[in-house]
């Protein structure tokens, strides 16, 4: 098998991530872009990913670090609440990015940037407009031990009982092995918070595009998922939480056993009340919730 070729620009791309990290840190454990949106209306078939789209973006939708690939890549994405409900799911990499793409972005100019959807659903998908806004945390000081236990007494309130409403999660170890023999079991313990779901809706099958502009137009359009009826994509509901005004969640997105995940829709804003509602593919049962405080 033929190797990859380790270019001078890719060493460029890791000396300019690692300066961005430290550019982002100053700014808090958390960053927070506005909406962005398409160039134009598009319709998704079902089922289907649509590749090479175009995002509008200009410089006052990423932080204020020096814009390149480097730290781009430092940079996550979250779909719109309202679209990601119904089967959206939004993929971006860097690489596609063009110098003249990132040099213009930098002058200030609006830039169209390539990107690709994928529609879950089993019918058209109409988009246009506002889909995704670009995000940052500091993973370093991501809640975690002592402080998350703090944070679940102040900043973080989940409804209901722990152990059965939700959980600390611990770290786990294919087969039970540990990587490190020396590993202090403390720091294994408490490193996200696991929400049970209540699958509740789908979306059926139809032959007509969807169109979804806000939230206020999901209650005509999701139904209660029937007795026996299994399908790929849902949308469920955590136990009601509260976030405090200085804190964010972040839903981990990762793949676990049989390719069940929750898809590109991670970010839950400081404020936030309610019951978290979730975007999941093959039968995921819970999510993991990672907590980061300004």
């Amino acid at each position: 098998m033929k190797s990859e070729i380790f270019k001078p620009e890719d060493i460029a791309n890791i000396d300019d991530h690692a300066r961005a990290i430290e550019q982002l840190e100053r700014l808090g454990n958390f960053w927070i872009g506005q909406d962005v949106s398409l160039e134009r209306k598009i319709i998704i078939p079902p089922l289907k990913v649509a590749a090479n789209l175009n995002l509008k973006v200009n410089k006052s939708d990423f932080p204020a670090i020096d814009i390149n690939k480097g730290a781009i890549g430092a940079l996550d994405w979250s779909v719109r609440s309202c679209l990601a409900q119904t089967g959206v799911e939004i993929r971006f990499h860097r690489a596609d990015l063009t110098e003249e793409m990132l040099k213009n972005i930098r002058k200030g100019k609006n830039v169209v940037i390539p990107i690709s959807i994928w529609n879950h659903l089993k019918r058209p998908l109409e988009l246009e407009g506002r889909v995704m806004r670009f995000f940052w945390v500091n993973d370093r000081k991501r809640l975690r031990h002592g402080e998350l236990r703090q944070a679940m007494k102040s900043d973080f309130k989940v409804e209901g009982r722990e152990g059965e409403d939700w959980f600390f999660g611990d770290a786990e170890f294919e087969d039970g092995v540990k990587p490190l023999e020396s590993a202090d079991p403390v720091l294994e313990k408490d490193l996200c918070v696991i929400l049970p779901l209540r699958q509740k809706y789908y979306v059926p099958e139809s032959a007509e595009p969807l169109a979804i502009r806000s939230k206020k137009d999901l209650p005509g359009v999701l139904r209660e998922i029937p007795a026996g009826l299994e399908e790929e994509f849902k949308i469920g509901e955590t136990a009601r939480v509260k976030l405090g005004s200085n804190i964010i969640a972040v839903i981990n997105t990762g793949v676990v056993d049989k390719n069940r995940r929750h898809i590109h829709s991670p970010l839950i804003d400081p404020g936030f009340e309610g019951s978290i509602r979730t975007e999941t593919v093959h039968g995921l049962d819970s999510i993991d919730l990672f907590l980061y405080r300004k």
